[in-house]
C-alpha cells in the first residue's frame, strides 16, 4: 500500500502557485474537494477562461473530472462485475463507483510523480481512498485481471503504450474482460 502522509508545508507552495483561482471562479472549487457531486457544470471546462480552475481540479480529483452522473452511466454498464482499476491515480473513480456499490480493486504505480515532482508531487495530500495498491497496469492485470470483469483505465500517458501493453495483458490473462478507456485517443 502508498503512504500518503507526511507532506511538507513547502509543497503546499507549489500548489498554491499552480492553483491560483480568480475569485468570481472561486465558487467552483467545491466540485473537486474530495466529494462528487451531481454534475458540473461544463463551461468549466470548455471555456478558456476557466484554465486556473482545471488546473485546480487536477490537483483534486486527477486528470479525469467525476461526477455521480457519469459514475452511475458506469455502474449501469458493470453491473455485478469486479472491476480493476489501473492507473487510478488519487481515486476519485474508486471512491465514487464504491459509494454505488461497484467492487473496485484500486492500482497505481504511482510514476506520474516523477512527471515532475515540483508540480504534482502534493497529489498525494488529495488521495480519495486508503487501499491503492502499488502496481503498474500489466502486474496489476497479471495479478487481479483473471477475478474481475472489467478493468478501468483513466487518462493514461499520451503517446506511450501503457494502454495498448494493459489492453494486450487483459486479453492474454482473462479473454472474457472489457476495458473502460476514459481519455483522449
Amino acid at each position: 500500500m502508498i503512504d500518503f502522509g507526511g507532506i511538507e508545508k513547502e509543497v503546499d507552495k507549489i500548489e498554491e502557485y499552480y492553483c491560483q483561482i480568480e475569485k468570481e471562479q472561486e465558487k467552483y472549487c467545491h466540485f473537486f474537494d474530495q466529494k462528487v457531486v451531481e454534475t458540473i457544470p461544463s463551461k468549466i471546462f470548455t471555456e478558456e477562461g476557466y484554465k486556473d480552475l482545471r488546473e485546480y481540479c487536477v490537483f483534486r480529483m486527477g486528470f479525469s473530472v467525476v461526477t455521480k452522473e457519469n459514475c452511475r452511466v458506469l455502474a449501469q454498464i458493470i453491473k455485478d462485475n469486479n472491476v480493476l482499476e489501473v492507473m487510478a491515480g488519487l481515486g476519485s473513480y474508486t471512491a465514487t463507483l464504491r459509494e454505488l456499490g461497484v467492487n473496485v480493486i484500486a492500482t497505481d504505480d504511482m510514476s506520474w510523480m516523477d512527471y515532475d515532482t515540483s508540480k504534482y508531487k502534493n497529489w498525494k495530500k488529495y488521495s480519495w481512498i486508503k487501499d491503492l495498491e502499488s502496481l503498474d497496469a500489466v502486474e496489476a492485470i497479471n495479478k487481479y485481471g483473471k477475478d474481475v470483469g472489467f478493468i478501468l483505465m483513466s487518462w493514461p500517458p499520451q503517446n506511450e503504450s501503457y494502454a495498448l501493453d494493459a489492453l494486450l495483458a487483459m486479453r492474454r490473462v482473462n479473454s472474457e474482460c472489457r476495458m473502460i478507456y476514459i481519455g483522449e485517443k
